[in-house]
């Protein structure tokens, strides 16, 4: 049975120009996934919103529905939609569709429609999800190193539908066990192979999934000060424990290739045994910027160093979480992990 697994977020800190409508952001055919932003989300989202009215109108009735159900639920998707424009407004969003197959299954209960069937139980929505998520995160990710000032992506909604052979759709619910100032920047033409460029990058280092994840999760929980921070926060240590040793060996080389007559090889092996498991986070990250940005990288010590302080500073003292550098440790992680992607597809990455 072939399934489309769709999720939407909201991009806060972006807009687009006057003669932009969609913008296709990736298309991963390996995959089955396309990624695009839209300003027109009524018009992409008709089988979303018509799975939720189902739940909202249907499900209460669906073994006795009344004669008007029916009309019930086209009134009840204009109501989802007039909402949603109520609450955004022109808000912009990310869409990532993911389509697949998975064995057909039996549920619990079903009923056909003219236009589709409901299933009650017994599907594999979750497990759906759950394999899925981390594609998506990657998505997120990759657009979020790609747009710098890019501020939050909110998960606005998510949702698996199902198709019979002969296309039929077939919405299947599983009932049982169940406030930053900004700007926004315009979307440019080189954005969206940017985010196409970063995605696959991440594709190819399943090492970084869970750091991709988390940048994601920080993303999508800015109404949660200390969470958002904490997660961003770990994100940045699993980066820099994940890299650091192959920015360490390139730095090491290089020493050793400068043939420096007064820097015996001796030194050089007691270095070693001195960096090995005794570095601190922040002369780590020293290590990291200086590989991937020389220019800023005094610049972007500092600011870590004054991003740990105050991450340090939770264990010790009550901080008001409105003034959490959630923003700025978002923007430093996004900055690196991102040379850090670029810099492995350049061929001086290999050095």
């Amino acid at each position: 049975m072939d399934y489309r697994y769709t999720t939407v977020h909201r991009v806060k800190g972006v807009t687009f120009g006057p003669d932009k409508i969609d913008i296709d952001l990736l298309n991963d055919d390996s995959a089955g996934l396309r990624a695009y932003l839209t300003t027109r989300l009524d018009v992409h989202s008709n089988e979303i919103d018509e799975h939720v009215a189902i739940a909202n109108v249907l499900l209460n009735s669906m073994f006795g529905h009344s004669p008007n159900s029916l009309e019930q639920l086209s009134t009840e998707v204009t109501s989802i939609q007039e909402a949603r424009r109520k609450k955004y407004g022109e808000s912009v969003f990310l869409v990532t569709v993911v389509q697949g197959v998975v064995q057909p299954f039996q549920p619990d209960a079903e009923r056909e429609f003219d236009g589709f069937i409901v299933y009650l139980d017994g599907s594999p929505n979750k497990q759906i999800r759950d394999k899925l998520t981390e594609r998506v995160s990657q998505v997120v990710a990759s657009l979020s190193f790609a747009i710098d000032n890019l501020l939050a992506v909110e998960k606005v909604t998510d949702t698996v539908i199902f198709y019979r052979e002969d296309g039929k759709r077939v919405h299947s619910y599983n009932l049982t066990g169940s406030a930053n100032a900004f700007g926004s920047r315009r979307i440019s033409d080189d954005d969206p192979p940017k985010v196409d460029g970063y995605y696959r990058s991440l594709r190819r280092n399943p090492a970084l999934q869970q750091m991709t994840h988390l940048i994601s999760s920080s993303l999508s929980t800015s109404d949660d000060q200390l969470r958002s921070f904490l997660t961003i926060w770990s994100a940045f240590e699993m980066f820099i424990s994940k890299v650091f040793s192959d920015y360490e060996r390139q730095l090491l080389q290089d020493l050793e290739a400068a043939q420096n007559p007064h820097l015996p090889k001796q030194y050089l092996v007691r270095i070693k045994d001195v960096m090995n498991g005794r570095v601190r986070l922040t002369d780590k990250f020293s290590v990291i910027s200086d590989r991937l940005d020389p220019v800023n990288a005094q610049t972007d010590v500092a600011e870590f160093a004054k991003l740990k302080k105050q991450r340090d500073t939770l264990h010790t003292k009550d901080i008001s979480l409105e003034h959490l550098p959630i923003e700025a440790t978002q923007r430093l992680v996004r900055k690196y992990v991102a040379l850090h992607l670029r810099r492995q597809k350049s061929p001086a990455s290999s050095s």
